[in-house]
């Protein structure tokens, strides 16, 4: 199981969703770090062209110690790798057509 939580996890989950945030603006998408007060920091990501188009991104220790960002389950790779995954599924339906 992942955890948001490990032990002096804090400075590699920001190292590991900076990269991915500039990855995304390298792209012309919305990424910004968050995190309020007891919030797991996260990655919230939208779609340029339909801002509704959005998610939050967070990143997670595997039992093995390698790092992954997680969505609904862990996207495994780089983070070019890792962009490419959630602007295929954040883009607008129009733009599949």
């Amino acid at each position: 199981m992942l955890s948001p939580h490990a032990p002096a996890a804090a400075g590699t989950a920001a190292t590991m969703l900076e990269a991915l945030r500039a990855e995304l603006a390298g792209m012309g998408w919305t990424a910004r770090l968050k995190a309020g007060p007891g919030e797991t920091l996260a990655l919230h990501v939208a779609n340029p062209a339909a801002g509704q188009l959005s998610d939050d991104i967070r990143a997670a220790q595997d039992p093995g110690g390698s790092w992954q960002c997680c969505w609904s389950e862990p996207i495994p790779g780089e983070a070019a790798e890792v962009a490419a995954v959630i602007t295929r599924a954040l883009r607008a339906a129009d733009s599949c057509q």
